[in-house]
């Protein structure tokens, strides 16, 4: 803030100044009726039809709420909305006009029902219009640059509390997924100080520049890449929208988020209502993909030109290796205009104070434009080893049933249960209690493993830091909570085992001793986490474990101490003081501990 001047004796300097304040004070009300009598259109009976006042029409919405409106979307030049007799009959409906555009209604550029409903539809609070020089758009809007690279970092700070962390974290990179699938991008999330994309909710004022409203209105909005500094890419939520995931109730927090990353990304509004970049919130989506409109922007922002691959080789270590890519086809000509070649688009500020807001600027669509989502799909695909998004169509990837058991690890981290079966993982709450949205891709929890881990072989949660270790054949992973450290990988040579070992088969923490132990085939070892060492002593054989079977899939022990071994589709909980498995197991694995129905024969 800025300082306050210091007190002291008026000087004939400030005596001069506080002189020609009063003049100019005294004078002000007189020029400002000067200039709108003499330069301003009033508001006639024909545009109160387009800008009803709260004495013509008490449920509609008054003059002031409309311009604040069109102020703050971008179709009316920023100012007092209290100054309404400033702008012109005709500056009033052309804005009208385009606000009605972005809305997907007839460009009347008056206040019909359909309009003034669209005024109180709960929005996105990004403008539909920047008032700058643009370049022609096509049908597609490309809001401004698309980030310079290819692996994007995000980091949700807090969370809707009816909700919950995971459930909206599940739906955050569900959306997330719906932009990498045509983009080529990557997402990963990482800590608040790194993220490219900060995500939070607020209500009211929060330090941007840009307040929310309370319940409706203004739901969401983002800054695109490089924008505002430090704000570019980043997310905010209203804190008192009721936020939920149901498809019925509330507003629903996928359908805005998809909305909102599309602008982190560099996308503007779309006029096309089954877009994703539709300005203004239209209840839960039939579909969760992207229209052809998104995809469109996302190819030319992305898809046809490179980014930086330093960040993606160094998370994921593999190398982009094509870079041959081929430029896209040119878009149709549009058949209103002899060339394809961009043209500027500039917004007219009238020399006259006569209209102060009109803007000239002109909506194109490129009604010419006639390639397919299936086309773009297919080019796309042309190009996919750039992006490591290949598929092969004879061998779409299944995912594995947890309902059949064979499970590669099953790991407890902070008293929730994860369950490990080839690319994928299963959170649990607790027994039987699987979480929303899930399973997903183990990469998009931990998403630093590189591509070559087709699966995770042991898991545990180390009882000295609570770090999460992962064995992978004959190397292992320590991942603190957001990123691997200790220079991970490292061989399991160095915890100890021999060289010879292929790979562990089950790691645990005992609940009758807390100490760690790894299991291989047909033999275990007790690991000694103080003094980072094998125990003397070891390994031992597995007939230790009585009833146990050799080479086990995997082996945890949950809450109250109880310890399961797996095999195929089997568990057999172990009875720590009897040192033998309970006589009531086996038990089939999927029914017993992940809510799976009893399979009928």
């Amino acid at each position: 803030s800025r300082p306050f001047p210091s007190c002291g004796a008026p000087t004939r300097r400030s005596q001069l100044l506080r002189y020609f304040d009063m003049i100019w004070l005294c004078t002000l009300p007189a020029l400002i009726f000067l200039v709108r009598a003499c330069v301003s259109v009033p508001l006639t009976p024909s545009l109160v039809s387009n800008v009803p006042s709260e004495t013509a029409n008490p449920k509609g919405p008054s003059s002031v709420q409309v311009i604040n409106f069109l102020q703050k979307f971008g179709y009316l030049e920023s100012g007092d909305p209290s100054s309404s007799a400033l702008f012109t009959e005709t500056a009033v409906t052309e804005a009208i006009k385009n606000m009605q555009y972005f809305g997907g209604l007839n460009q009347t550029g008056q206040l019909d029902n359909s309009t003034v409903k669209l005024l109180a539809t709960p929005r996105c609070g990004v403008r539909d219009v920047m008032r700058k020089t643009l370049r022609r758009r096509k049908r597609f809007v490309v809001g401004g640059e698309g980030w310079k690279k290819r692996l994007i970092s995000y980091h949700l700070s807090n969370w809707y509390p009816d909700v919950g962390e995971h459930p909206m974290k599940t739906s955050l990179r569900k959306a997330f997924a719906a932009w990498e699938k045509y983009s080529g991008l990557r997402f990963v999330e990482e800590g608040y100080s790194s993220a490219d994309i900060r995500i939070f909710f607020a209500p009211g004022a929060h330090l941007d520049g840009y307040p929310f409203d309370g319940p409706g209105g203004v739901l969401a909005h983002a800054f695109y890449p490089y924008e505002m500094d430090d704000y570019g890419g980043d997310i905010h939520f209203d804190y008192d929208e009721p936020w939920t995931l149901e498809e019925t109730t509330g507003m629903n927090f996928f359908d805005v988020a998809i909305h909102e990353i599309g602008h982190s990304l560099g996308l503007a509004h779309s006029n096309v209502p089954d877009s994703v970049m539709f300005a203004y919130y239209t209840g839960k989506r039939e579909t969760e993909h992207l229209s052809e409109d998104d995809v469109r922007a996302l190819y030319h922002l992305y898809i046809t030109r490179p980014l930086d691959d330093t960040d993606y080789q160094r998370y994921f270590g593999s190398k982009v290796t094509d870079t041959d890519t081929e430029a896209p086809p040119p878009t149709p000509e549009d058949p209103r205009d002899p060339t394809d070649e961009d043209e500027e688009v500039h917004i007219e500020e009238e020399e006259t104070q006569q209209d102060l807001s009109t803007t000239t600027e002109k909506i194109i669509t490129y009604e010419g434009d006639s390639e397919t989502v299936d086309d773009m799909k297919k080019r796309i695909k042309e190009n996919c080893k750039v992006f490591d998004l290949c598929e092969d169509d004879e061998a779409v990837e299944v995912i594995p049933d947890l309902c059949e058991g064979h499970y590669d690890a099953v790991g407890v981290y902070r008293q929730e249960i994860f369950v490990f079966k080839g690319k994928y993982l299963w959170r649990f709450t607790r027994k039987n209690d699987l979480e929303p949205g899930y399973p997903v891709p183990f990469r998009q929890l931990f998403y630093q493993l590189p591509l070559s881990i087709q699966k995770i072989d042991a898991t545990y949660e180390r009882p000295t830091d609570h770090n999460i270790i992962f064995f992978t054949g004959k190397q292992y992973w320590v991942h603190n909570g957001n990123y691997f450290v200790e220079n991970s990988p490292q061989p399991i040579s160095n915890l100890g085992l021999p060289e010879s070992l292929e790979r562990i088969n089950g790691v645990m923490v005992w609940g009758k001793n807390s100490h760690t132990y790894l299991f291989g085939s047909d033999e275990y070892w007790k690991y000694d986490e103080e003094r980072k060492q094998i125990v003397e002593g070891y390994p031992k054989v597995m007939q230790n474990w009585r009833q146990v079977p050799e080479n086990i899939d995997a082996v945890e022990t949950f809450d109250k101490g109880e310890t399961y071994f797996f095999k195929d589709n089997l568990c057999y909980k172990f009875d720590d003081d009897r040192i033998l498995v309970n006589p009531k197991y086996p038990l089939p694995a999927p029914q017993v501990l992940f809510g799976c129905k009893e399979t009928t024969k």
